[in-house]
């Protein structure tokens, strides 16, 4: 796994477990691309499972039915775009379809802002991880 850390464009609202935590990491799993990031304002954790253009959920929409039955509900679907990408030749397949999460609904908190649930519902990068290579083994069953 590699990671990042980034200049803090936005403090963060309160002291916690995420003041030491990267901003951006990928890897390998389950044979799949994996990527997962802060979300640039509010801070919350993002994560990603790239699929390669043979996979049955390639270029589909996360309102599909295919995906109603994964672990996370699914809110982004998409190519390479900004800092949803791949990170120099560090990733398994040239060209993904990046079906990825985020954690900044309910009562999850959001350290850039402060203002979804209480600190205590921060999911953190140990979390979020664990997820993505969860949904990563989702879509490798499919």
């Amino acid at each position: 796994m590699k990671t990042e850390h980034h200049a803090r464009p936005v403090p963060y609202a309160s002291e916690g477990p995420w003041n030491n935590e990267p901003d951006k990491a990928w890897w390998d799993h389950a044979g799949y691309d994996c990527l997962m990031h802060r979300h640039p304002t509010s801070r919350h954790w993002c994560g990603y499972v790239g699929v390669p253009s043979d996979h049955a959920l390639y270029e589909k929409d996360y309102e599909d039915p295919a995906f109603l039955n994964f672990t996370e509900e699914i809110t982004y679907v998409d190519f390479c775009r900004d800092h949803i990408c791949h990170h120099g030749d560090d990733f398994k397949h040239a060209k993904v379809w990046w079906i990825g999460f985020d954690f900044a609904h309910g009562c999850d908190y959001s350290p850039g802002i402060g203002a979804l649930g209480s600190p205590n519902n921060y999911k953190t990068f140990e979390y979020v991880k664990r997820a993505t290579e969860a949904m990563a083994e989702q879509l490798a069953a499919v």
